[in-house]
């Protein structure tokens, strides 16, 4: 099987940029904050580094993410297929009928 690697890395920049959208929109709008959640879960005092979310830094980071998450799906689609077409020896080699 082989992937459309185009279609594999839109999807993944796709998934990459929801995935950052709902996490601004979560850590925007809710009162216990987004960073005290990460906080809580890795153990990992993050709440002073927090800042407050604008359009621009919303803007920037749904364009990072996306772009980071369609090259790094590009990247494994073509991985896949790299290592997973047969190799031409093998493909050449006949099979002994027993």
């Amino acid at each position: 099987m082989k992937l459309d690697t185009r279609a594999f890395a839109i999807a993944t920049a796709g998934a990459g940029a929801l995935a950052y959208a709902v996490g601004a929109l979560l850590d925007a709008t809710s009162s216990w904050g987004g960073a005290a959640f990460v906080s809580f879960v890795f153990r990992v005092d993050v709440v002073e580094l927090a800042r407050p979310l604008t359009l621009a830094s919303l803007s920037i980071g749904l364009l990072a993410s996306g772009l980071f998450g369609g090259m790094m799906g590009g990247f494994v689609a073509w991985a896949y297929n790299r290592l997973t077409r047969p190799s031409p020896v093998r493909a050449a080699t006949p099979v002994p009928h027993s």
